[in-house]
């Protein structure tokens, strides 16, 4: 009898100290806090050679121009040049020699800075003509409103080149590319986890061509712009800084 009743009291107390509507019951789709969600900073990422690459792009939207700004002797930092030209995005052109001179061709409007030259590597001009930017291997000597030599040539007509480059060397890696519909985009190509470097220049024509497929963009040419640690890709919501003095600025504007 006094076993009975023990039983009794003790389930009482069970009730009392652990209610039922006291269990909790996980729900079937627990809801996801918007912080736990971490947004890709790039457009793409891709692999390639077990390496994981990440691309960040900005496109020159019709109401934009982009104007060439020098700055071989300047020596201005990018975030300046960003701010006293209100610039929506800004990255670096081509190359300069030691002794602070653009490699091949540079001109602004009549200023010719330095002449065209033949050279396997920067065998390429960007320049632009009545607000509209072109890449290609030549201008065929018409007036422009500025252009500059740059390379290698990446992409020409639709298709990536095969590329050798002697003493080639990982490196962050800036590139104009203009699609077939003659829309410009600006691409920044790094090393996922380490934005100071990147891939072999060889190698990125077969990302370009794996991002043209990823993204379903029709990339009609691309050049590559100088890179490496006096390279720079400055947007409202990603910032590359440079580690050397950039050589002349791409400058994207509002009209």
């Amino acid at each position: 009898m006094k076993y009975a009743i023990s039983i009794i009291i003790c389930s009482i107390l069970l009730l009392f100290l652990f209610p039922k509507n006291h269990i909790h019951v996980p729900s079937e789709d627990p809801p996801v806090s918007p912080t736990e969600t971490k947004q890709s900073p790039f457009s793409a990422v891709i692999q390639y050679k077990n390496i994981t690459y990440g691309i960040a792009a900005y496109e020159v939207d019709t109401n934009e121009t982009v104007d060439l700004i020098p700055n071989f002797s300047q020596k201005m930092g990018s975030a300046d040049v960003f701010l006293s030209n209100s610039c929506s995005f800004l990255t670096n052109g081509s190359f300069y020699t030691p002794e602070n001179e653009p490699v091949g061709l540079f001109q602004i409007g009549d200023h010719i800075l330095k002449p065209f030259i033949q050279n396997r590597t920067v065998n390429s001009v960007v320049y632009r003509r009545n607000k509209s930017l072109y890449v290609d291997y030549d201008y065929l000597q018409t007036p422009t409103d500025w252009i500059f030599q740059a390379g290698p040539m990446l992409y020409f007509h639709g298709s990536p080149l095969p590329l050798k480059i002697k003493n080639d060397e990982p490196a962050r890696r800036m590139v104009a590319i203009q699609r077939s519909d003659n829309r410009i985009l600006f691409t920044a190509i790094v090393i996922e986890s380490q934005i100071t470097s990147g891939p072999y220049l060889a190698d990125v024509p077969v990302i370009l061509k794996t991002y043209s497929s990823q993204k379903a963009i029709p990339i009609q040419n691309a050049v590559n712009l100088d890179g490496g640690s006096a390279s720079v890709f400055h947007s409202d919501s990603m910032v590359y800084p440079e580690f050397n003095p950039v050589g002349s600025f791409l400058c994207v504007r509002p009209r």
